[in-house]
């Protein structure tokens, strides 16, 4: 990979034919694929580069990245960018301060967005940010729009839907979290309304149509809730593969005698 910042260029003529040479350099070594990363500061490369048969990869706030395929008889297998979007669902729960054989659910009325407009109540929901892990991402969304300070306790279930925002596929994670605090704070520039429901008001939703995705997510929320089913717990292990950082592996609890695939 190239990043055309590493070089100092007086020209934009400068840059074209070191990249030219560098081209021809590449296919003599059987390269068979290259990347240029582009600055924002040096956002006149890009023609440059687009006129030499690269396309673009993908962008980031302070650069753009380009890629070409050199070897002229096989099929690109340069990666492609980022397919997914990453979200969460949280539901958080507490006891009941007036009855403790009941439990509450934490919900919102979005302000923005595809559920705002609609009287619906439902789940805390965000997208994480790089590098953030799914339990951290509920916990920082819940506390970002409720005020409500909580703490993971599992993942209870995850949708996979294709073809959303910018043609994406989308990962949605729903999360029990276990409520540390009991006051509200909305954000007013998210939530319309925040408030404790009763268990049985999340199950009986009104505005949640049965057979739906949702539904489902629900329905295994509330099954949670009454002991009826488990989530993934988790544990941080060294990653492999000369990856800096340890990973996160989620997983069900062991049955006794194991089972057969």
């Amino acid at each position: 990979m190239v990043n055309s910042d590493e070089y100092d260029y007086d020209t934009d003529e400068a840059f074209a034919s070191a990249l030219d040479e560098s081209l021809e350099s590449w296919k003599e070594s059987n390269v068979r694929g290259c990347w240029v990363k582009v600055p924002i500061a040096n956002a006149s490369y890009v023609p440059i580069v687009v006129s030499r048969g690269f396309h673009f990869h993908h962008a980031e706030k302070e650069y753009v990245m380009l890629t070409k395929w050199l070897a002229e008889n096989e099929e690109n297998k340069l990666p492609a960018a980022a397919t997914h979007h990453v979200g969460i669902g949280a539901f958080v729960t507490r006891v009941n301060p007036t009855d403790s054989s009941k439990r509450d659910v934490l919900m919102v009325q979005e302000l923005r967005g595809p559920a705002a407009g609609r009287d619906l109540w439902k789940l805390p929901t965000g997208l994480l940010d790089v590098g953030e892990d799914v339990p951290e991402a509920a916990v920082r969304e819940v506390m970002e729009e409720t005020g409500v300070k909580s703490e993971f306790v599992s993942i209870l279930s995850a949708r996979h839907s294709h073809g959303t925002h910018f043609g994406r596929s989308d990962m949605f994670f729903v999360v029990a979290l276990k409520a540390l605090s009991d006051e509200l704070i909305r954000c007013p520039k998210e939530i319309e309304k925040v408030e404790w429901k009763d268990l049985e008001f999340f199950a009986n939703n009104p505005k949640v149509q049965e057979g739906t995705a949702m539904w489902a997510l629900n329905k295994k929320c509330y099954e949670f809730a009454q002991g009826k089913m488990t989530g993934l717990q988790s544990d941080f292990y060294p990653a492999g593969m000369n990856r800096p950082k340890p990973v996160r592996v989620y997983f069900g609890e062991e049955k006794s005698g194991g089972s057969k695939l």
